[in-house]
């Protein structure tokens, strides 16, 4: 028998939200809000620099994928 409190709980979601696969949703989608939000902060590297002197580079340490033949970081 479930506690008074879960049900409470519960009962003031709306009803798309009650059901467990709901909330594995909603947190999956706030992940990755979070994930967006943060992403400035974490990839450090502009996106569409390029250096033509490293046009077509092999995979290094610095960056994993190499660079395309624009010379940006893929």
């Amino acid at each position: 028998m479930k506690s008074g409190r879960d049900s409470r709980w519960r009962l003031r979601l709306p009803r798309p939200l009650r059901t467990p696969i709901a909330l594995v949703a909603l947190a999956i989608i706030a992940t990755w809000i979070v994930a967006g939000a943060s992403a400035p902060w974490v990839a450090r590297r502009d996106p569409w620099a390029q250096d033509l002197s490293r046009r077509l580079a092999p995979p290094a340490c610095e960056l994993w994928f190499g660079y395309d033949e624009l010379g940006r970081d893929v």
